[in-house]
């Protein structure tokens, strides 16, 4: 529905109760247009967003060769920020020009930029998706960022080549319960980068198509674990995965991906492990039952075909109720 249409029915009383409300700017980069959205909105239809419970929704689509300078987001969020609009999604993302990006003037840029900290806005979810490490990012990390995070359950960074130097500088809102951060150029999982002791409602972690070689996140026995019941490390560079369950943290552990690494045996797994994939790695000889035992609640494994027949041979325990 057009705005127009839409703002004369609020002005003639109509009663109207969408379950969501979406602003879509699909050239962001093209400032002069994406700024005249908000002069087809009145005080009428502020008011009718904050009364009504839709979700709000905002994606912003931009050239990927077009740098976004974070003044001018700030400038664009304005008008929601002042209105005191909270937002359900919020996605800021980059399309691949292919060439054919339009070019931007210099000039035309600096009519939008502000410098005064006008606060942020809250989102529920957020995604970013740059192709790479851009001002934006840095941005969010700093006090005086346009988009607030202190609310954010599902959070997306991925595709950003985002370094572990680079996650340590972000703040991670302890509200988190979803976050992914795949397609990116992190070597290390560790707790400086990711400190899972502070995200207690993080239930979903994707660390899937990094180029993660070492796990650094042991943890005494005696300590608190972690919430989180999905774990994807992926398409990284793996060799082994006992590090994960030395110690504590991933006690609560239901969903392992391992899948396309460079592990070449099988060691062992948390109790509370009900799915595991390892295809696609280097194991050439099933585990021995003697040493290794498999999850009681197991339900499946991804193992690579030509060894499924010795995994059932070789473990009585997971031939019942066990899909590999």
């Amino acid at each position: 529905m057009p705005l127009c249409h839409l703002r004369k029915l609020i002005d003639m009383g109509v009663h109207i109760v969408p379950s969501e409300v979406n602003i879509n700017v699909f050239d962001f980069t093209d400032y002069e247009g994406s700024f005249l959205l908000w002069d087809c909105f009145t005080g009428s239809l502020f008011s009718f967003l904050l009364r009504s419970s839709a979700k709000i929704n905002i994606e912003l689509v931009l050239w990927e060769n077009v740098p976004l300078d974070p003044n001018i987001l700030r400038a664009w969020l304005e008008p929601l920020i002042l209105h005191g609009v909270r937002l359900s999604d919020c996605r800021i993302r980059y399309l691949s020009s292919l060439g054919f990006a339009p070019s931007r003037q210099a000039d035309t840029l600096n009519n939008y930029k502000i410098v005064n900290d006008i606060g942020a806005i809250p989102a529920e979810n957020l995604s970013m998706n740059f192709f790479g490490p851009t001002e934006l990012f840095r941005h969010l990390s700093s006090e005086t960022s346009s988009i607030a995070l202190h609310n954010v359950t599902k959070l997306d960074l991925s595709f950003n080549q985002l370094s572990d130097f680079d996650l340590r500088s972000l703040k991670l809102p302890k509200t988190l319960q979803e976050l992914n951060l795949s397609n990116n150029a992190m070597s290390v999982f560790d707790s400086e980068c990711l400190p899972l002791a502070e995200l207690i409602n993080l239930t979903s972690l994707d660390l899937s198509n990094n180029n993660i070689m070492r796990l650094d996140i042991c943890q005494a026995r005696e300590q608190g674990c972690s919430s989180i019941k999905r774990l994807n490390l992926s398409g990284n560079f793996l060799s082994t995965y006992s590090q994960i369950f030395a110690g504590n943290i991933f006690a609560n552990i239901e969903e392992l991906d391992l899948s396309h690494n460079l592990i070449s045996q099988i060691s062992a797994f948390s109790e509370s492990l009900k799915k595991v994939n390892l295809s696609g790695n280097y194991i050439s000889t099933p585990p021995d039952s003697g040493t290794l035992s498999f999850p009681e609640h197991l339900e499946f494994v991804g193992i690579d075909r030509f060894l499924t027949a010795d995994l059932k041979g070789e473990n009585e325990q997971i031939q019942h109720g066990c899909k590999l």
